[in-house]
């Protein structure tokens, strides 16, 4: 054995040279494992964190979506909404706590609608594994309450208007006093409005060009309110009963399919819808939107405070200038009546069918917080 660790070490010393190589490629080896490691747990890192944020970002669009879409379903039912309303939308992972708060008022005389910012958090909470991040992220959306239904004209008639004597009112001015005015009377020309023409309005009576051209001006889902899908009426007659309406509180939806006849024990508020034909008798009054399919007659001293449209059977016609012609103009008899809009009424009565409407380019990530 002495001989041959003697014959191995003999020649240069070898033995003293080993030793420090070895020392030297285990520790570049260590080295090099221990950087790999490092960099491989620092992108491992940002892949989680990265994953984290857009969890986190997925989590606060899902809750500000589904707010903006049925706040009904969070307990919020005031119509428009209130100036401050909070939730936390609980979600898989985490959660979201969206917040609402008015930015600008409609009151005022402003022809623009309730304007809000609605913001979300959203909360990564399970992070999966103890050494994965937690994260937040907070986005905005401003928006409008849209009511449902623009307001041309206190009354709009798509086969004409014939207002028989000098008496009564029929007018854009808002009754409410707080929107700006819209045309008296909007009609197709022919057949226009005859008789006494003195509505007052901007303009007293809006030219909508034919009946064909006039379809466009009218952002009405008739087709839908007939079958049912653009409208949910709460009575529906033949079938149901005329409501009391003793809680002043109540605006309901009535859709009655054929012609229908309101007297004075009758008057009420909401949306009348009326398929048919529709009369107005004696010193009936209504609080809200008539929605009427073809003709409207009035008689007697009735008053419409809200907005009136009839001849709605023109938007569904095959021929829009035969469907003017076979219904006839709609009719405004003799008495003191009045027709006038009204926004405060209008807007009671497209409450159910109000929401809101985020505005175009008006989306912000990474929202501040404080």
């Amino acid at each position: 054995m002495k001989l041959l660790k003697r014959t191995l070490c003999s020649t240069d010393d070898r033995c003293g040279f080993v030793l420090p190589v070895v020392l030297i490629v285990v520790t570049f080896v260590s080295v090099s494992l221990a950087a790999a490691y490092a960099l491989s747990s620092a992108e491992r890192r940002v892949l989680d964190n990265t994953g984290a944020i857009l969890e986190a970002s997925t989590m606060a669009q899902t809750g500000l979506e589904g707010f903006v879409a049925n706040r009904a379903s969070f307990g919020f039912t005031a119509t428009p909404p209130a100036a401050y309303e909070s939730t936390r939308v609980a979600l898989p992972n985490g959660f979201a706590d969206v917040v609402l708060q008015q930015i600008r008022n409609k009151a005022g005389g402003s022809s623009v609608s309730n304007v809000y910012i609605i913001r979300s958090r959203g909360v990564l909470t399970d992070r999966g594994y103890a050494a994965a991040p937690l994260a937040e992220r907070v986005v905005a959306q401003v928006a409008v309450w849209q009511a449902g239904l623009k307001i041309r004209a206190g009354w709009t008639s798509l086969t004409g208007l014939r207002k028989n004597g000098a008496a009564g009112n029929i007018s854009g001015i808002d009754n409410c006093g707080s929107d700006s005015t819209v045309a008296g009377v909007s009609v197709p020309v022919p057949p226009g409005m005859t008789g006494s023409r003195n509505p007052r309005g901007l303009p007293p009576i809006e030219d909508l060009g034919t009946p064909a051209q006039a379809i466009d001006s009218i952002d009405i889902d008739w087709a839908g309110i007939l079958d049912g899908t653009a409208l949910k009426p709460t009575v529906e007659i033949p079938g149901g009963s005329w409501p009391s309406f003793w809680d002043p509180n109540s605006w309901p939806i009535i859709m009655v399919r054929g012609d229908w006849s309101i007297t004075p024990s009758m008057s009420g508020r909401g949306i009348l819808v009326v398929t048919g034909n529709l009369t107005i008798s004696g010193s009936a009054s209504w609080d809200g939107i008539l929605l009427v399919g073809q003709r409207l007659t009035s008689n007697g001293n009735n008053t419409v405070l809200g907005a009136t449209y009839s001849g709605l059977d023109v938007l569904i016609a095959d021929n829009p200038d035969s469907a003017v012609a076979a219904m006839g103009e709609a009719s405004v008899g003799n008495g003191n009546k009045t027709y006038q809009y009204d926004s405060c009424n209008v807007g009671k009565a497209l409450n159910p069918l109000g929401g809101l409407v985020p505005i175009q380019n008006a989306w912000m990530d990474n929202w501040s917080t404080y």
